[in-house]
C-alpha cells in the first residue's frame, strides 16, 4: 500500500490520472482512503450498499443514500470536478457490460 499512497500524492505533480475500482473503501487501508478522496477525484458510483453511500453522502449530494440504493441497474451517480471546481453530482445511464450489450451486425 505504500507505493499506492506515494503514487496518488505525487501523481498530480506529474498531471497522472488514476482509476480506482473497487467494491468498498473497506478494501483499502483508512489513510489511502483519506489520501484518495483528498486529491479531489471523480466517482462513478454504481448500485452499492448502504454503507458505501453513506462514506459518500457529501459528495453525492444533494442525492441521498436512498436515492443511491434505489439506482436502476446500469446507471451511476458520477461525480465531477473540472476547472470551475465540483459539478452538481448527476445520475447516467451508463453502457452496459460487453457481454450485455447487442452485437453490431457484421462487427463486433
Amino acid at each position: 500500500m505504500n507505493i499506492w499512497k506515494s503514487a496518488a500524492v505525487e501523481s498530480r505533480k506529474w498531471r497522472v490520472g488514476y482509476c480506482w475500482f473497487f467494491h468498498s473503501w473497506d478494501q483499502l487501508s483508512a489513510d489511502l482512503i483519506e489520501i484518495i478522496k483528498s486529491a479531489g477525484p471523480h466517482y462513478t458510483i454504481y448500485a452499492s450498499s448502504k454503507k458505501t453511500f453513506r462514506d459518500l453522502a457529501e459528495e453525492i449530494a444533494p442525492f441521498t443514500i436512498e436515492d443511491g440504493i434505489r439506482l436502476k441497474q446500469f446507471h451511476a451517480i458520477n461525480v465531477l470536478r473540472s476547472d470551475e471546481g465540483m459539478q452538481r453530482p448527476f445520475i447516467a445511464k451508463m453502457a452496459a457490460p460487453p457481454s450485455k450489450r447487442k452485437k453490431r451486425e457484421g462487427g463486433d
